[in-house]
């Protein structure tokens, strides 16, 4: 069961009370798409939608593409880095596909029986397809899941390098976070700002100290390049991919409103009558409705065109970023595009910003809605034209834009003030928008990170070298 409200007469419980019991219960799941489902299915369809696959069968001899084995071997990890990957790979679901075979310990020596060594692969080294390295990317930017805090921006300024939720006591972060990660994540949480924060996720895609961040990923590129044992170049082309998996889990985040707007107070919220099962109820439904294989696929109306589609194109309303723009242009925005994390805060709510219960005094629908949606941070042209369904004769409605989607649902309190919440029918919609989203992002990702070469020819005896088209910097 997911809980998308609760009352708040007799019965009903104070936010003091959820995070009491947050910090004295279970902890809630900190996650916003679903890693083992979501995430999986999302990279999947990029993978698979993305020119990378062509382009590497193409440039091997029609060999696997993203279905080729790779190995990692474990005496070339940092220290650091080897205790991660280990975490990453018992962390791993088994259906999902992002278990590598082998690894230390996976090989044991004889006369160990022969069903001991079915995930054998030789010696320590781990083995996986392209496309398992980069699943197992996924799963490895959740460990430890203090990492995750590093996925939210602010909603006030997309480019800022911190973000603050300061409807969340630092003591429930605190709680949360040294139960699921020991006293490194409560000494972060101490020196973070008051409320609850940190760096965002351009700052943590950017830090050089991440071992799974653009630093890593141009390290590991240059070592596929230019390593000159081919063992070392196969090993940095895998941990290449886990660092691409690892940066398309923020990007995908970047498309959840939560993130988007600073709100952890969002993953705090009941999931269930369960004490202590609490997380992102957008997140649990999505799973639920669309597993890993049904994700929504939108609906455009185009006019007919000549030729083969474009290998992808960004939803309607959000304009591709220039050339060149980079993943920063890509997440927070630039001149002539809005990025993804603007575009998640301007035009969906958060469970956790809901603006408090007020009394209205407009007795028209859409003055209704315009006052009710004051100071959510939502676009004019969002709240320009919405209403309030039922308004104002009924108890309880929808808030819908003026194409009709809906942005959440209202009911009146004993005390006649008119509050917001979110219903299954806010997160179909907000699903529907952005996990196309997401996954076309992701592919423009992808095809950044692993561009074409660049192409050289003789024009009247002068070397001509033209480099990729479209695809832009992945930093």
């Amino acid at each position: 069961m997911i809980h998308t409200h609760r009352p708040q007469g007799t019965g009903g419980r104070t936010l003091a009370a959820i995070l009491a019991t947050a910090v004295l219960g279970a902890a809630p799941r900190a996650r916003a798409w679903d890693p083992a489902t979501t995430h999986v299915g999302l990279t999947d369809r990029a993978a698979l939608a993305s020119p990378v696959h062509r382009r590497w069968i193409d440039a091997s001899g029609g060999r696997l593409g993203w279905f080729s084995p790779l190995r990692v071997d474990p005496a070339r990890l940092s220290d650091g880095l080897r205790r991660l990957l280990l975490r990453a790979v018992d962390a791993a679901p088994e259906d999902a596909g992002a278990r590598p075979r082998g690894g230390p310990g996976a090989c044991p020596d004889p006369p160990a029986p022969p069903g001991t060594r079915d995930r054998c692969v030789e010696g320590d080294l781990w083995e996986a397809s392209a496309l398992g390295w980069l699943r197992l990317g996924i799963v490895a930017e959740t460990v430890p899941p203090e990492r995750l805090l590093g996925h939210f921006f602010d909603p006030d300024d997309p480019q800022a390098a911190t973000w603050t939720d300061r409807s969340v006591p630092a003591t429930l972060a605190r709680g949360r976070h040294t139960r699921a990660n020991g006293a490194t994540a409560a000494s972060f949480v101490v020196r973070s700002a008051p409320g609850r924060g940190g760096p965002t996720a351009l700052a943590h895609l950017e830090d050089p100290d991440n071992p799974l961040g653009l630093a890593a990923l141009a390290r590991h590129l240059e070592g596929a390049a230019s390593a000159e044992e081919p063992d070392a170049r196969e090993h940095h082309l895998a941990l290449a991919l886990l660092c691409t998996g690892a940066i398309l889990h923020v990007v995908q985040d970047a498309t959840v409103p939560a993130h988007a707007r600073g709100d952890l107070a969002a993953f705090f919220r009941p999931l269930s009558d369960v004490s202590g099962d609490r997380g992102l109820a957008l997140s649990a439904y999505v799973a639920r409705l669309y597993g890993r294989l049904g994700l929504p696929v939108p609906l455009a109306l185009a006019p007919r065109r000549d030729g083969p589609p474009p290998a992808f194109e960004l939803p309607p309303g959000v304009p591709v970023p220039p050339d060149g723009g980079g993943l920063r242009a890509l997440l927070a925005g630039t001149e002539g595009f809005v990025g993804l994390a603007p575009f998640s805060a301007r035009h969906f709510l958060s469970a956790g910003a809901l603006p408090e219960p007020r009394r209205l005094t407009a007795k028209d629908p859409a003055a209704a809605a315009a006052e009710l949606l004051a100071g959510t941070g939502l676009d004019p042209s969002v709240v320009r034209g919405a209403v309030l369904d039922r308004w104002p004769a009924a108890d309880r409605g929808t808030v819908r834009t003026r194409t009709g989607r809906v942005l959440a649902a209202w009911r009146r309190h004993p005390d006649g003030r008119i509050g917001l919440y979110p219903t299954r029918a806010v997160f179909r919609d907000q699903a529907g928008h952005l996990l196309p989203l997401a996954a076309a992002a992701s592919v423009r990702v992808l095809a950044a990170v692993w561009a074409p070469p660049p192409e050289a020819s003789r024009e009247d005896g002068r070397l001509v070298v033209t480099g990729p088209a479209s695809a832009p910097s992945p930093a």
